[in-house]
């Protein structure tokens, strides 16, 4: 993805090369008064903190004795006349998992689920996060999401797909090409 020329006076727009000129041509950001200009570098300076934070504790993470990653595909599945997609089953610390995923209202809303399939005696909790797979195309921004899995609470909460750039055709990208994402899954 690229970003705006405007980024340094405040326009968020990031998005695929190719459009970039066109949105440069309308961009409203050109048209903005000082404090509309300001409010939107305080917006962009959070997030920018946001992401940061978010990367110091991948990197935590990525200090435990226990982690694991697994390249994965999401494929077609049928369920009762709706599309929904699904990984195979993957090993990790003694267990078997899955990611299960759907659209929910929105073409551009996709939302999955980290699937315990195995039976476990004691509460497992766990830090997982999803990113591009190799050969992918899909720029996926990174969430890291946490749950602790029990018992009788196998599946985790349903999180959504977010990308770098906004994809109104995230449904049509999932329909034409194999998806490739990694997953890392941390243990503490």
């Amino acid at each position: 993805p690229t970003i705006c020329s405007n980024n340094l006076i405040g326009c968020p727009w990031e998005g695929p090369y190719s459009q970039k000129q066109k949105h440069q041509d309308d961009c409203k950001q050109l048209a903005a008064n000082g404090f509309e200009i300001l409010k939107s570098l305080n917006r962009m300076d959070e997030e920018s903190k946001d992401e940061v934070n978010l990367y110091e504790k991948i990197f935590e993470l990525l200090s435990v004795e226990k982690f694991s990653y697994h390249d994965l595909q999401f494929k077609h599945c049928t369920i009762e006349d709706n599309v929904e997609f699904e990984t195979s089953k993957f090993s990790a610390f003694d267990n078997l998992w899955v990611i299960h995923g759907y659209f929910k209202d929105k073409p551009s809303e996709f939302h999955y689920q980290l699937i315990l399939k195995s039976k476990i005696s004691a509460p497992l909790p766990m830090h997982y996060l999803l990113v591009k797979g190799p050969y992918s195309d899909m720029e996926i921004k990174p969430k890291l999401c946490q749950f602790t899995f029990e018992e009788r609470v196998l599946e985790g909460p349903f999180e959504t797909l977010n990308l770098w750039y906004h994809s109104d055709s995230l449904r049509s990208f999932f329909h034409a090409k194999r998806i490739n994402i990694r997953i890392f899954i941390f243990c503490k």
